[in-house]
């Protein structure tokens, strides 16, 4: 079984932010994504019952298949109202099939905002 990578996310909030994910093979190449459907959500912990964020594919997430990029976008109205400041995240792409698989997981931390 494959490692997922981890990549931490730094949110500042109150801001809109962007974030590009890049699936690609062990020597670099872009995975075809065509026809998938992505999904992501940020959670206090692993074991929290509730998401505080969840990005889903046509919405906030915007897949690129031939270049295997998933571009996340939170709106500022989104990053303001976080008021959850650590939590930890995972991106699952949805084959035509219907097998999942996670691409990538880490860590969320959300930099306060000062200016509102």
């Amino acid at each position: 079984m494959a490692t997922v990578p981890k990549v931490p996310l730094k949110i500042p909030q109150g801001t809109t932010y962007v974030h590009e994910f890049n699936y690609v093979d062990t020597a670099g190449v872009a995975i075809d994504l065509t026809g998938y459907s992505a999904r992501l959500q940020m959670r206090d912990e692993v074991d929290s019952v509730t998401f505080f964020y969840e990005a889903l594919s046509g919405a906030d997430l915007v897949i690129d298949p031939l270049l295997g990029r998933i571009t996340m976008t939170i709106s500022s109205t989104d990053t303001e109202a976080f008021t959850i400041l650590k939590g930890v995240y995972d991106l699952e792409i949805i084959a035509p099939s219907t097998a999942v698989t996670r691409i990538v997981k880490g860590s969320v931390t959300v930099d306060p905002e000062v200016t509102r």
